[in-house]
C-alpha cells in the first residue's frame, strides 16, 4: 500500500496514523488497508529487503561523528544537528569519551541518524556539495526511489557523507 499523497510504499502490515516518510496524516476514517496502491510491473520493481536503519556496531567513530555534528561542518552536518532535539545537542556539546554520557550520546546520534534515514529524501546538491557519491548512490538516485528504497537511499547518502565513522550495510539484496 502506497502513502495518498508522497505515494511511498508503506509495508503491509503498517497502521500508524500518518505516514513515515512524508509526515502526512491519514485521513479520519480513512483506513489504512484501503489506501490507493499505484499498479506497478513485478518484473520492472526493484525494491531493497533488509534494515535501512543503523545500528549501535555501525558507529565506527563516535567522536568523530559529534565531533562533526557540534561544528556543523558540512551540510549533511548542520541537518542533522537542527535534527536533534534541544536537549540532545546538550548531550552531544558536552559529549567527552570517557564519561558515562557517552551511552546517552550514542544513543542520540543513532536516533537522529536514523529519523534521517525513514524520512524524506535527504539530497540537495548544496547540502553534499564536497561529498564523494559511490556509483550505487548515484545510480540509486537516478531511479527516484520511493518505500525502503529511499530509506536505503538516505542511509547511502549518510554513509558516502560520514564514511570514516559509519559502517556501510551490506545486508541488502534485492527482491523483484
Amino acid at each position: 500500500m502506497n502513502c495518498p499523497r508522497c505515494e511511498h510504499i508503506l509495508p503491509d502490515n503498517y497502521s500508524a496514523a500518518s505516514c513515515p516518510f512524508c509526515g502526512n496524516d491519514f485521513p479520519k476514517g480513512f483506513p489504512i488497508d484501503q489506501t490507493p496502491v499505484r499498479p506497478t510491473a513485478p518484473s520492472a520493481t526493484k525494491e531493497w529487503k533488509g534494515s535501512s536503519t543503523f545500528s549501535v556496531d555501525e558507529i565506527k567513530d563516535l567522536s568523530g561523528i559529534i565531533s562533526r555534528l557540534r561544528q556543523q561542518s558540512d551540510g549533511v552536518s548542520a541537518l542533522l544537528w537542527k535534527g536533534l532535539s534541544a536537549p540532545d545537542q546538550q548531550i552531544l556539546t558536552k559529549y567527552q569519551t570517557a564519561e558515562p554520557t557517552s551511552k546517552q550520546a550514542q544513543d542520540a546520534v543513532l536516533q537522529v541518524l536514523n529519523k534521517i534515514v525513514v524520512g524524506p529524501i535527504i539530497f540537495e546538491s548544496e547540502r553534499f556539495k564536497g561529498v564523494s557519491l559511490r556509483q550505487e548512490t548515484i545510480d540509486l538516485m537516478k531511479q527516484n526511489p520511493g518505500g525502503s528504497n529511499l530509506a536505503h537511499l538516505n542511509r547511502l547518502l549518510l554513509e558516502d557523507t560520514y564514511p570514516l565513522e559509519l559502517s556501510s550495510n551490506r545486508k541488502w539484496w534485492l527482491a523483484f
